[in-house]
């Protein structure tokens, strides 16, 4: 049996974690009173904070897809896609659920 040693270097590689994730997020639900498409806002915070799109692009989106679906599981904010690979919008989540009509029958 022959063995053989070698060397592998893997370059380090700079993630957005998903605690910076949600906290960017935060801020964007604050704002966020109707439908906003993630993607601009994704693009502004990276520009903002001086992370290169072309290195960062994969881990922010996947961070803030992470974090957006701990939020909307926490009931925090809504998530919405019209179509498979379409562009995805949040918003707040209304602290009240929705008062539907009553219809002619119902009622006391």
């Amino acid at each position: 049996m022959k063995r053989v040693q070698g060397h592998i270097s893997v370059g380090q590689r700079v993630v957005w974690s998903l605690v910076e994730a949600r906290e960017a997020l935060q801020r964007l639900v604050g704002e966020a009173g109707d439908w906003t498409q993630i993607d601009p806002y994704l693009a502004r915070y990276m520009a903002a904070h001086g992370l290169p799109a072309r290195e960062m692009a994969a881990t922010v989106r996947a961070s803030a897809l992470s974090a957006m679906l701990e939020m909307v599981k926490e009931g925090v904010l809504d998530l919405r896609q019209d179509d498979a690979f379409a562009p995805l919008y949040l918003r707040r989540r209304s602290a009240r659920p929705p008062v539907l009509p009553l219809s002619r029958g119902d009622g006391p």
